[in-house]
């Protein structure tokens, strides 16, 4: 697995790398065991996000979870920049219990 720390306004985030996908992001510094190119490309991609180059992150994401994990997540990826959506209005539109 490769991983790498990047430095942003908001602290350290450390990002993993497996086959091609990111299959982690986290809070916190890493150590850094070999840069690969979808990891450099992450890196790219969230510092322009960051300095509002971009409106979203492309990266190639190793998604893991249950389909309805898997259609919220969805939902919330189309969230257009700068609107919001309650957990409660995306469970009313899947016919899920908000918890």
């Amino acid at each position: 697995m490769n991983s790498i720390s990047i430095k942003t306004q908001f602290g350290w985030i450390s990002v993993f790398e497996k086959k091609g996908q990111i299959i982690k992001v986290r809070e916190g510094r890493c150590e850094t065991k070999s840069i690969s190119g979808p990891l450099k490309k992450f890196k790219k991609s969230l510092k322009n996000y960051l300095k509002k180059k971009n409106k979203t992150i492309k990266s190639n994401f190793y998604i893991k979870g249950n389909s309805i994990q898997k259609k919220v997540w969805k939902e919330l990826s189309n969230i257009k920049l700068g609107k919001t959506k309650s957990y409660g209005e995306i469970a009313k539109k899947y016919k899920l219990s908000p918890r």
